[in-house]
């Protein structure tokens, strides 16, 4: 599919990346210019250990903090695939547009591994995906579509959440690894390699939580050669703030840190500047001045 809608997909190397609070971040500075921002989140397992979240539907839980940041409810095209996960949480129900639609395995690090799934589900979730990125289109400003897990650490047509999900979208992706963590920097090369086989559109990276600047230049420089990437900023790492007591209203003030310090680190706006969504300071200013 080919489209021409405003936004771009969030991807991560390896499930806990920090690819969530990128994307609340991003949706707060897009409310801030007044955009309606729809989140899409393809396929989604819910976090049962959440307690924050209020939505008493577990489905909607998959996408809530992304919804919630972008000012709108969780309607069924922005999470139209989602898990709970069983108390074992080696299957779950899966959602479908909001329905159940029978028992599947996780995979685990929040993947389906949708080889393993029957063929009138796999249907059913590709159907439902389709439809809902129509949707989210036809209603927002921009889209701000975040994949799930590690993007190649399952075969790519097994992945809805990550390749299928990007293909129907062609929406531009953003891949993210943690900086100090082990491996993720080497599974950052390789998610880009495997999204490119794909036919994805990676437009560039960022590298979360670094933990010491002096390292960045030789991390930077080590994706770079590896795959002629343009590398959009860093972000540091980010811990809860003074006082958060997991309510509502602190998850928000949380969210609202995290779009501040994409713009204070000019990471956010190299990634809005890219996307046609951000203009750059001497445009703002004669804009301003008119």
């Amino acid at each position: 599919m080919t489209t021409t809608t405003s936004g771009f997909t969030i991807l991560s190397a390896a499930a806990g990346s920090g690819k969530s609070g990128l994307s609340v971040g991003f949706a707060r500075i897009l409310r801030s210019r007044r955009l309606e921002v729809q989140a899409f989140k393809p396929v989604s397992v819910v976090n049962l250990a959440d307690t924050t979240c209020p939505e008493p539907e577990l489905w909607r839980r998959g996408a809530f903090y992304n919804c919630n940041a972008a000012d709108q409810p969780v309607s069924w095209w922005n999470s139209p695939v989602a898990v709970v996960p069983s108390e074992g949480g080696g299957e779950g129900e899966i959602y479908i547009a909001g329905s159940p639609a029978g028992e599947v395995p996780i995979a685990g690090a929040d993947q389906i591994d949708f080889s393993a799934v029957s063929d009138v589900v796999r249907k059913q979730a590709v159907e439902a995906i389709e439809l809902a990125f129509r949707e989210c289109a036809r209603r927002g400003d921009v889209v701000l579509q975040e994949g799930a897990g590690g993007a190649g650490a399952i075969a790519p047509e097994a992945d809805l959440a990550n390749f299928f999900a990007s293909r129907i979208s062609q929406l531009p992706a953003v891949l993210v690894a943690k900086a100090g963590k082990e491996g993720h920097i080497p599974a950052l090369v390789g998610s880009y390699h495997i999204a490119r086989a794909a036919g994805l559109p990676v437009a560039g990276f960022i590298l979360n939580q670094v933990l010491q600047d002096h390292q960045l230049p030789e991390l930077r420089g080590r994706v770079e050669t590896s795959t002629g990437l343009t590398f959009f900023g860093s972000m540091p790492n980010v811990g809860y703030p003074t006082g958060f007591d997991g309510s509502l209203a602190a998850q928000r003030a949380l969210d609202d840190h995290w779009g501040e310090l994409l713009l204070a680190t000019r990471t956010g706006t190299n990634v809005l500047l890219r996307f046609g969504l951000e203009q750059d300071d001497r445009r703002r200013e004669v804009s301003e001045a008119t």
